[in-house]
């Protein structure tokens, strides 16, 4: 059960692409506070097409109309657009009685619009909406980013305890990855040269860590049904894949390695933290520290049950009639979360609701951390931590894959991810269509772990974000339409 690539059939950057061909998302007239006269101008400039003021005779707003309300109307064009392609992709993707789709479109001062598609309840009854719960898998990743990122930043964490730049060896609060063997070496004895795994490589997908680890005694096969102990023996037994920030290759093992740091910093720290382990110290300090400040109060590290709001768990069959395959589903029993136990939470384990998701898109949309993260290390989650110019060759063991038609390969009880150039990630937020040492304007991020999955997207330049959470049990071969 890998956090991989979601087959979400809901294509989040269309929807944004909607919103920028109606001529809502770039105006030169929208600036706070502009007198109605330097809209005027501006418009005249400039003018927005299909501008909601035009049947008024009016290109830009009265001055009394606050810019924010007159973006939202300029949008309202587009929304019948959007809706129409939500549902068409619902339908294609559900049928008629499946389980539930929630989606957003987040402005730089909130939620704008949420639509819920598909069932919440087991009597399929309640169409989820903007408060529905679902797990966002591998998007947590950027949360756990954001709660170390936001470690470097809190006094009260003393600095002989917590992480002070992300340039720092992981050894320093993982001293197991001295037992981590070099790339092409699969035994080894403990040393500090072993692997010299910084935080910024971690954070970015550049450290060779595998993508998630194997339990040789299990039938579940990876990081879920292991314990801390055992996750942690299989850890001694990996082998980087290059030499750390050489490539970058999409590993899950980064943001378990961030929260057990987060725990352990966190756990001489966390008021009433006696007998708590890393994983409970982890999910109170990205609790207590990213969650309650931006009032996501729907959301948590550990899953909730349907009376708090989650998403019905189901169960599907595809039935091939007429040569289409369709799917049919059913409601399944009680689901807990296998990761409760293990070391999954800072690689999947928040659930959360459109709403309380836009909230935290409204800090980099608004630009404003709300305590959580100073407007530069804002700035800094959305650069790319280590651009690469090495491209690997087909002699690199990380551009081999153990079939033709896998996409990665198994070493030591570690499954890793093929390989490519560096430079795409920031701190986990993926950074598409962005070069060069500046703050990149378009982030996105998805995840699905085969029963929940989630796409996310902010394009900052237009002030424009977009979210959708979905189940995700159906086993559905749609391809992926984001990044992972």
């Amino acid at each position: 059960m890998k956090f991989r690539a979601s087959p979400l059939a809901l294509p989040v950057p269309s929807l944004l692409g909607a919103l920028s061909l109606c001529g809502c998302a770039v105006e030169p007239a929208l600036v706070p506070d502009t007198p109605d006269t330097a809209r005027q101008a501006a418009c005249r400039v400039a003018p927005p097409p299909d501008s909601p003021w035009a049947p008024l005779g009016l290109c830009g707003a009265p001055a009394w109309v606050d810019s924010g309300v007159e973006r939202r109307l300029h949008m309202l064009g587009a929304l019948p657009g959007i809706e129409a392609t939500a549902q068409q992709k619902a339908s294609a993707y559900l049928g008629t009685q499946g389980p539930g789709i929630s989606l957003g479109l987040v402005l730089d001062d909130g939620l704008f619009y949420s639509r819920g598609f598909g069932f919440a309840d087991v009597d399929r009854t309640k169409t989820p909406d903007e408060n529905t719960v679902y797990g966002v898998a591998s998007f947590t990743k950027v949360i756990t980013g954001t709660a170390l990122r936001s470690m470097l930043e809190h006094p009260e964490f003393s600095t002989a305890n917590r992480p002070t730049s992300l340039d720092q060896p992981v050894q320093t609060w993982v001293p197991e990855v001295q037992s981590i063997c070099p790339p092409g070496v699969t035994a080894c004895a403990p040393s500090p040269t072993n692997a010299p795994i910084t935080l910024r490589q971690l954070v970015s997908h550049t450290a060779g860590m595998a993508n998630e680890l194997y339990n040789p005694n299990s039938n579940l096969g990876n990081t879920f049904d292991l314990t801390e102990s055992q996750w942690m023996t299989v850890l001694r037994q990996q082998t980087l894949a290059y030499t750390p920030g050489r490539f970058e290759a999409y590993a899950g093992i980064g943001p378990e390695l961030e929260g057990l740091i987060i725990g352990r910093t966190a756990l001489t720290q966390v008021t009433s933290a006696n007998g708590l382990s890393t994983r409970d110290t982890f999910n109170r300090y990205v609790e207590d520290h990213v969650l309650a400040p931006l009032g996501m109060s729907s959301s948590r590290m550990t899953p909730p049950t349907i009376a708090q709001g989650r998403a019905q768990n189901w169960s599907v069959v595809w039935q091939t009639i007429g040569g289409v395959s369709y799917p049919f589903f059913n409601p399944a029993p009680a689901w807990t979360d296998p990761g409760v136990r293990s070391m999954a939470g800072g690689n999947g384990g928040l659930y959360t609701t459109v709403r309380d998701l836009s909230r935290f898109m409204g800090m980099w949309l608004g630009n404003n951390g709300m305590g959580v993260l100073s407007p530069a290390a804002l700035a800094d989650m959305r650069t790319r931590q280590v651009p690469g110019t090495e491209v690997p060759t087909s002699a690199d063991r990380c551009t081999q894959p153990d079939t033709p038609t896998s996409n990665g390969y198994t070493v030591n009880n570690g499954g890793y991810s093929l390989c490519g150039r560096a430079g795409t990630f920031g701190v986990h937020w993926a950074l598409p269509n962005c070069t060069g040492t500046a703050p990149c304007d378009e982030m996105a991020h998805n995840g699905s772990n085969g029963v929940w999955g989630s796409q996310t997207w902010l394009r900052l330049a237009q002030g424009l974000g977009a979210t959708v959470l979905v189940w995700d049990r159906s086993n559905r071969p749609d391809p992926s339409v984001g990044v992972a």
